[in-house]
């Protein structure tokens, strides 16, 4: 057998094939456009909004003692019965974020990273970033992301905020410090 009949021979099982002709394959290829950090700190606080549905009673309120209420922040309450009634609980959320681009995106990148490599139950930490300060806690009964500008007051329009804390709603207990939020419950995972 000569090349030119090997040649001529595939040939002819090449046409003989069924199957996708090579245009099928060649249609446009759509690019998934990644999302910003700003997106995903949104992503961030909808989850939080959305992992205590299981809870008694739902009430929107600024708690007197809480940080929550210098920021303006939208903030929720969800309660828990727990078989013993001294174990009576509630979920503080607190959720801030300014308009898309008030805040740089690597900013929200940077706190995010910062939050993710806290290990509980004892970590926080606070970071000078640019012009931004960032607080992340993931501590006892505080799940926190803040960024504010660094020297501003709490209730700055370009302050972030995500909030979770745990308190009992016997006051002897309200500070009372617990693990709950480092394990899951109801639809509680952790923000991330």
């Amino acid at each position: 057998m000569n090349w030119f009949e090997i040649l001529k021979e595939a040939k002819t099982v090449q046409s003989q094939r069924q199957g996708m002709a090579p245009i099928d394959i060649q249609k446009p290829f759509k690019r998934v456009k990644d999302k910003g950090c700003y997106e995903k700190f949104v992503e961030i606080a909808k989850k939080v909004q959305a992992s205590f549905p299981k809870s008694r009673e739902t009430k929107p309120e600024v708690i007197d003692n809480s940080g929550s209420r210098w920021h303006g922040a939208n903030v929720m309450n969800f309660y828990y019965t727990e078989p013993n009634t001294e174990d009576n609980f509630f979920i503080h959320t607190a959720v801030k974020i300014p308009p898309k681009g008030d805040v740089p995106d690597e900013i929200y990148c940077k706190a995010i990273e910062m939050f993710k490599n806290l290990r509980p139950p004892s970590g926080d930490i606070v970071e000078e970033v640019g012009n931004y300060l960032i607080t992340c806690f993931k501590k006892g009964t505080i799940y926190q992301i803040e960024i504010q500008p660094k020297g501003a007051s709490y209730d700055t329009e370009d302050t972030a905020l995500i909030l979770v804390a745990h308190y009992f709603e016997d006051e002897e207990r309200f500070y009372e410090n617990t693990y709950k939020l480092h394990k899951e419950f109801d639809n509680w995972s952790g923000f991330l």
